[in-house]
């Protein structure tokens, strides 16, 4: 930043802040790259600016393009409320009114700043790519730890992700067939932080993407994209690693095109023109909308699978971790699948049947086989156990390996608790309460008590103050000092963030895995297609089928198949 930039940078910065310090409930913002924004005061001085469009609305001749600049360059935005969230089925969950009118962030910035620019945490929302919305992280209390954060919204389902090769031959200087418009849009919302974030206090050259699950699939993402390199410096991979298979992370065109083409057979289109005529009402209710559900190879942006892409810049820092029970497999996710909890195999003949139908009889080579007098309890138990292996923890390793040969300095976390309900361990999402500090429940279909179990108040104190710690200055700091991540599955260490059996901190330092068990996993997707299918379907609940394998002697049990 030059001397005369920096200048009239902290004097936009202090004139918004000295407007949120005096009694007033808003505060206009001037937006250099925009225009001016009316923003909410808090009650401390601090400011929130929500809703606020960082693309043009992707509607009419925009559905299907990837994001286009904003339209309102002069013009005053009012920034005092949330947008809605993208379209997504929302039906099933509490997130209320969806719009495809949706590509809008949020800010929070603290009052006092100490006359200089504060580093900026960008954050993702997690959702599997078909569902979510940015209004669901309050930044408040983390922005308050002197760091400003964002929060964004992207397009989700068959509206973020349809392939399609007319979308490539509208775009002839940027050929891209469509399957990464959502991760373009999270670019488009970076740059306009980039351009716009000095007049809230924010550093551009200081800016931290986050995410968990579909978020953290997504950072992942970019640290391999070109088109992302040199828009962010550190990362935090919450949940979700796209190096390595798993449901998260299956990067696969040939099924994504034949989505896309029966979603657009099943709403009477013809070609893109007449896919830009169906009313967004129906697309809300079509079934495709969320089974075209991820990003993809698309010929342009993103070439390759991540895992087969170059690290695009070297030397970042770089925060990876998963929590205790972190797989769809588990309480209250499973809830959600058709069978529910029948799915999960109660006796040891069909926990080694479901083994064995996925990985074949070399997993023992690294697991023990189920001993037969084992209880329903640690039938389950052992069942959880291989099934966070497989989608969370060795992801999670073979994703800072590939990070760390990248020169990039890796943090790995395991977060987990001890207070219930659900059996000692902590949920996929289970941390996100604590990392924003958020006491109020997160507002998810899911269900809020499940997934803010974990919240106690000094926990998410001391966990929040990690991450900001990790924001400011590349290296998270708090109650004991976090080493950095170096080695393999077995010697890397990683911080182990849970409560005591009284629900207060307990946070040590804990190595991982058995370093064979990933490479098991690992070799084992190389070998074949059908493997890589396998290991990606573990993660999903399977279809339940009555077998001979799995009953027999009066024990009717569930197996599985693929």
């Amino acid at each position: 930043m030059r001397a005369a930039e920096g200048v009239v940078v902290l004097l936009l910065a202090a004139e918004c802040l000295a407007q949120a310090s005096s009694s007033q409930k808003t505060a206009v913002v001037r937006l250099p790259a925009v225009g001016e924004a009316s923003c909410n005061v808090m009650q401390d001085g601090s400011l929130e600016a929500l809703g606020v469009p960082f693309a043009a609305p992707p509607v009419g001749q925009n559905r299907f393009r990837p994001p286009q600049p904003p339209l309102h360059r002069g013009a005053h935005i009012d920034a005092t409320a949330y947008g809605l969230p993208c379209v997504q089925d929302n039906t099933t969950s509490t997130i209320g009114d969806v719009s495809e009118d949706c590509l809008t962030l949020n800010i929070w910035a603290p009052a006092s700043q100490g006359g200089s620019l504060l580093p900026v945490l960008f954050w993702i929302h997690g959702g599997g790519f078909i569902e979510g919305s940015g209004k669901l992280y309050n930044g408040s209390n983390l922005a308050k730890l002197g760091i400003v954060v964002v929060t964004i919204n992207y397009r989700l389902g068959a509206l973020g992700w349809l392939t399609s090769e007319e979308i490539a031959r509208e775009n002839p200087d940027a050929p891209g067939n469509g399957a990464v418009h959502g991760l373009l849009d999270q670019v488009a919302a970076l740059r306009w932080v980039r351009q716009n974030i000095a007049a809230f206090g924010g550093d551009k050259s200081q800016i931290t993407m986050a995410g968990e699950s579909a978020g953290s699939l997504s950072t992942c993402a970019h640290l391999h994209l070109p088109v992302s390199k040199g828009l962010f410096r550190r990362a935090i991979m919450e949940s979700g690693s796209c190096v390595a298979a798993s449901p998260w992370g299956s990067w696969s065109a040939t099924s994504k095109q034949e989505l896309s083409r029966n979603f657009i057979r099943s709403v009477n289109a013809t070609d893109l023109a007449s896919l830009r005529q169906v009313p967004v009402s129906a697309i809300i209710a079509n079934e495709y909308l969320t089974k075209v559900a991820n990003p993809s190879v698309d010929g342009w942006y993103m070439q390759r699978n991540p895992a087969e892409l170059p690290v695009a810049t070297k030397g970042m820092d770089i925060v990876v971790g998963a929590n205790t029970m972190d797989t769809l497999w588990a309480p209250p996710w499973i809830s959600r699948f058709p069978g529910g909890t029948d799915l999960v195999p109660t006796t040891s003949r069909a926990l080694k049947s479901l083994m064995i139908g996925y990985f074949g009889t070399k997993i023992f080579d690294v697991y023990s086989a189920p001993t037969s007098s084992a209880s329903k309890e640690d039938v389950a138990k052992e069942f959880y156990g291989l099934s966070a292996d497989v989608c969370n923890e060795c992801p999670k390793h073979l994703s800072a390996q590939k990070f760390l040969a990248a020169d990039d300095n890796i943090y790995m976390y395991e977060f987990g608790f001890s207070t219930a309900p659900i059996k000692g361990l902590a949920c996929h999402g289970c941390e996100i309460a604590d990392v924003f500090n958020l006491s109020d429940p997160l507002d998810i279909s899911v269900g809020s008590s499940q997934l803010n179990a974990s919240y106690e108040a000094q926990l998410g104190d001391t966990m929040s103050k990690y991450w900001a710690s990790f924001v400011k200055g590349g290296q998270p700091r708090g109650s004991i000092a976090w080493p950095k991540y170096i080695g393999n599955a077995s010697t890397g260490q990683s911080l182990k963030v849970g409560t005591d059996s009284e629900g207060k901190p307990r946070i040590t330092i804990a190595r991982g895995l058995d370093a064979r068990k990933c490479q098991f996993f690992a070799d084992f997707v190389k070998e074949s297609d059908d493997h890589m299918q396998k290991f990606n379907n573990f993660c999903f609940a399977p279809v339940p089928l009555l077998s001979a394998h799995a009953g027999g002697e009066g024990d009717a049990q569930t197996a599985f198949v693929v």
